[in-house]
Formats: C-alpha cells, sequence, structure tokens
C-alpha cells in the first residue's frame, strides 16, 4: 500500500525520539535567536551563505531589515546544495532565491513549548531539517530548532 512504509517510519522515528527525550520541549534544544546569523531579504545569496560559515552555524535567519525581530525566511546548507545545483548567481539577492522556493514561514515553524516528539513528527512530515520556533501568538522568532539540535539534545 503506497504510504504505508512512511508512515510505519514515521511512528517508529516518533517512539525513539519519545523513549530519548522524554517530555523536553522545542525550547530546551532550540538554538536561542541571540546567536542565530541574520540577514536582510536584500543581502546577496553568497554574503548569507558566507554569515553561516562565519559564525558556525547551521542556519540563517532572514529579516526585512535588522532589528526586525520577524523572520520572513530561512537559509540552510540545503539551500547552498540547491543554489550550486541550479547554477545561481551569488549576487542574486535572499529575498529573489526565497520566492522561488518558500511560498511561506509557517510550514517550518513551531512554539517553544511544544514537544521535541511533535517536532521530529513535524520535521519528518515535511522534509524539514530545521523549524523556526516563534512566540506562542506572536510572529517574534525565539530560535531556531534543527534535527542537529535534537541529536546533540539527546546525547544517548
Amino acid at each position: 500500500v503506497p504510504g504505508m512504509h512512511d508512515i510505519g517510519q514515521e511512528h517508529m522515528a516518533n517512539d525513539l525520539v519519545s523513549e530519548l527525550v522524554g517530555d523536553a520541549t522545542v525550547g530546551e534544544a532550540m538554538k536561542p535567536r541571540g546567536i542565530l546569523p541574520v540577514c536582510p531579504v536584500r543581502a546577496r545569496l553568497v554574503d548569507a551563505f558566507q554569515e553561516m560559515i562565519n559564525m558556525r552555524q547551521n542556519c540563517v535567519l532572514v529579516v526585512d531589515s535588522f532589528g526586525n525581530r520577524h523572520a520572513t525566511g530561512i537559509i540552510t546548507p540545503r539551500d547552498l546544495l540547491r543554489a550550486f545545483a541550479e547554477h545561481m548567481s551569488g549576487d542574486a539577492t535572499v529575498g529573489r532565491y526565497l520566492r522561488g522556493i518558500q511560498s511561506s514561514l509557517e510550514p517550518r515553524t513551531i512554539t517553544p513549548t511544544a514537544s521535541l516528539v511533535d517536532a521530529a513528527a513535524h520535521m519528518t512530515a515535511n522534509s524539514l531539517h530545521h523549524l523556526v520556533v516563534r512566540e506562542p501568538g506572536s510572529q517574534e522568532v525565539a530560535g531556531v530548532l534543527s534535527s542537529l539540535d535534537l541529536l546533540c539534545f539527546v546525547q544517548v
């Protein structure tokens, strides 16, 4: 039956995560906003990747302007691979790049009070490696949770 294999894998992954993290929340494992690199939508794509490298982080929050606490997108190493594969110019703006791949940030968001089990299920169901963590009832970014953050939190 199509899709049954995927559902079974997702269920097994959730059981494993639940066993390893218990009732831990996203807020306990996420990278806080203050340590994340940020770039404006008008920045060049190459500058966003350079900022990620300079800050030794695996993502860059994209904002309308510096000082803005509301992210409009996120750039990750996966985007670097896509840009290479599509032979994109490094001079392309981050905003133009994101308009081509992210219709909305919503599927990529979660709250800090959500369980890590729910975060893992959301990542698995949507093939995501990063979730932007927003304060409940707000667009303000609290941080980012990556699959690597989840792994580091577990410390098996």
